[in-house]
């Protein structure tokens, strides 16, 4: 993150979204969902629905972040991430034991997970389809399974709309050529 924080830009960002202004607040939000959701994976266990809860309560806490951080006490980068993960792990404190024994059970009577061999050739799908699709491919679909919809990756990617639906169109094409189907 530190290379974030470099640029005037950013902490011009960081100032006018300490005085309120939303569509700064947004940018910072935006520059530090990465490691929020990183944060979020890292601490959920692999459970789904824990980890939207942590990045919930991760983004609520970069928004706490950006009131009370001090430039002259450090880098925001270090002080967002301690934030971040304190909240996460604030929360997973705060859950009541008879859910974690709930989300147990559950875990315990799912259907087995895969095996060696399906993870490494799902893998091996993935590496190759990664590898056939353009950078600005990439990053369509990357934006459009995070947000689940062509409106919301333009807007995420700040593209038009029609840009991101072309590289849509164009990755899946390329993956159908390829035999790879869906990943």
């Amino acid at each position: 993150m530190d290379r974030i924080e470099e640029g005037k830009q950013f902490r011009r960002h960081l100032d006018e979204a300490r005085r309120g202004e939303s569509d700064a607040l947004a940018e910072v939000l935006l520059a530090y969902l990465p490691l929020v959701r990183s944060q979020a994976f890292s601490l959920s266990g692999g459970d789904r629905y824990l980890q939207e809860d942590l990045s919930q309560e991760g983004l609520l806490a970069l928004c706490r972040a950006v009131q009370l951080f001090s430039p002259p006490r450090g880098s925001f980068g270090a002080f967002a991430k301690v934030c971040v993960r304190n909240a996460m792990i604030s929360l997973l404190r705060r859950r009541p034991p008879e859910e974690a024994a709930e989300e147990e059970r559950l875990e315990k009577a799912s259907p087995p997970q895969l095996d060696l061999q399906e993870i490494v050739e799902g893998r091996e799908r993935l590496q190759r389809a990664v590898h056939l699709l353009s950078d600005a491919e990439l990053m369509a679909m990357d934006a459009f399974l995070e947000t689940g919809g062509v409106a919301s990756a333009a807007q995420v990617l700040r593209w038009p709309r029609k840009r991101v639906d072309n590289a849509l169109s164009r990755a899946r094409s390329k993956l159908r050529d390829a035999g790879l189907g869906p990943i």
